[in-house]
C-alpha cells in the first residue's frame, strides 16, 4: 500500500493528524486553518493561486500581549514615521518574507482590515509601510496581526535610533 501524507493546504507542511480541515481542505494547525479563513471571509483566496502552499507555517501562536510594548508612548514613537491624527505610518521589517505571494498578501491587508488603509512592501528590504488609523488599531495589534499571518515584525530599537544618523551622514557626503 502507499502511504500518501497529506500537506497543509495553506504551508504545505504534513499534517500529523486531521484535526484542523475545513470543507476539503486540510491544515497542520490552527493558525494555518484561521490565516485560510480570513483570506477566504475577505474574498482574497486567489492568494493560492499563485503558487502551491504559498503560507507560512503558524504552529507558533502569538501570545495576546507580545507587542503591547508597542503601545507605549515612548516605544511607539521610535517606530512611526508619520502621524496627523487621521493617518499613521509605520515600516517594518519582514524577515520571513520570501516570494511573490508574501508581497500579494501583505498589500491586500486593507482588505483584511479595514483600519490598514495602505500596505507597500519593499522586497528587496523586506520591509513593509503601513498606513492605518489609528483611532481603529494600536501599533501593537498592527504587529500582532502581520506576526497572525505568518510574518513577524523584527523590532529593534537599536536600527530605528541608527537610521536618522545614517541618513544624516549620507546628505552630507552627497
Amino acid at each position: 500500500s502507499t502511504d500518501s501524507k497529506t500537506t497543509c493546504f495553506h504551508c504545505g507542511e504534513v499534517c500529523n493528524d486531521h484535526e484542523f480541515h475545513l470543507e476539503d481542505k486540510y491544515f497542520c494547525c490552527f493558525g494555518c486553518k484561521t490565516v485560510y479563513e480570513i483570506l477566504r471571509d475577505n474574498d482574497l483566496c486567489s492568494y493560492y493561486d499563485m503558487q502551491e502552499h504559498p503560507g507560512i507555517t503558524q504552529k507558533n501562536k502569538v501570545a495576546a500581549n507580545k507587542y503591547s510594548v508597542l503601545d507605549k508612548q515612548s516605544v511607539r514613537e521610535k517606530f512611526i514615521r508619520f502621524a496627523d491624527g487621521n493617518q499613521t505610518h509605520v515600516v517594518f521589517y519582514l524577515p520571513t518574507m520570501h516570494c511573490s505571494s508574501c508581497i500579494w498578501l501583505l498589500e491586500h491587508m486593507h482588505q483584511m482590515n479595514h483600519a490598514v488603509l495602505q500596505s507597500r512592501v519593499d522586497f528587496p528590504k523586506k520591509e513593509i509601510t503601513l498606513v492605518f488609523d489609528e483611532s481603529k488599531i494600536s501599533l501593537g495589534e498592527l504587529a500582532a496581526m502581520l506576526d497572525s499571518i505568518g510574518y513577524e515584525p523584527l523590532l529593534s530599537l537599536q536600527d530605528i535610533e541608527k537610521k536618522p544618523e545614517k541618513q544624516l551622514q549620507k546628505s552630507i557626503t552627497q
